[in-house]
């Protein structure tokens, strides 16, 4: 019979570092006209992990992956819906993901303070009030809000199986959704170089 859908040169393009964009891409072949893709992280003791959504060849590289192996799996097909081999590709060269240096070295600095100051802009559950501008202080036991016009420290809270964050990445907005005992936050970081992957990692 005819041979299957395949993909020839396949690989991921791209600095594969926390805040940046990675794609995959190669020659279809044997009549391809889609591929199905699927992003993963691999665990050290064998485990594989599908990235819930990641299923385009572009991939935006988070705090989740870093310490993990980063693949990606490729299955092509053609117009007739049959399936080719799956291919999959290894990111940074099957090393693990790793920081950039200088957002490790910001990293370094603040576990060795034993805090970290975020600029931010909070509002306070679904109040239609506008954004309050805010720093969000974490520190090894707990993590604060203080609103910066009033003075006011609106959160003062323990790290807890009750907390949750919650993130919304997009090209302008890094938004944090966080969960404390009865009170709902939503936060935007202030623009600074990797501010939301730096976030995270410190969590």
């Amino acid at each position: 019979g005819d041979p299957l859908p395949g993909i020839e040169g396949f690989q991921i393009v791209g600095d594969p570092r926390p805040g940046s964009t990675l794609r995959a891409c190669g020659f279809p072949t044997n009549g391809t006209t889609l591929c199905n893709f699927q992003w993963v992280r691999c665990h050290e003791d064998g485990t594989r992990y599908s990235i819930e959504g990641a299923t385009m060849y572009d991939y935006v590289v988070t705090a989740d992956d870093v310490g993990t192996l980063l693949a990606v799996d490729c299955t092509p097909m053609d117009d007739s819906g049959r399936q080719g081999d799956l291919v999959r590709e290894f990111a940074n060269n099957e090393n693990k993901i790793t920081c950039d240096q200088e957002m490790q070295n910001d990293i370094n600095i603040c576990i060795s303070r034993g805090r970290a100051d975020f600029d931010v802009y909070v509002l306070q559950g679904y109040s239609p009030e506008e954004w309050e501008h805010a720093t969000l202080v974490l520190r090894r036991t707990g993590y604060q809000i203080n609103i910066s016009h009033k003075d006011e420290v609106v959160i003062d809270e323990k790290y807890s199986p009750n907390l949750q964050v919650h993130c919304l990445t997009g090209t302008f907005i890094h938004s944090v959704f966080m969960f404390a005992p009865e009170r709902y936050y939503m936060i935007f970081l202030c623009r600074r170089k990797f501010p939301m992957d730096e976030l995270l990692n410190l969590f």
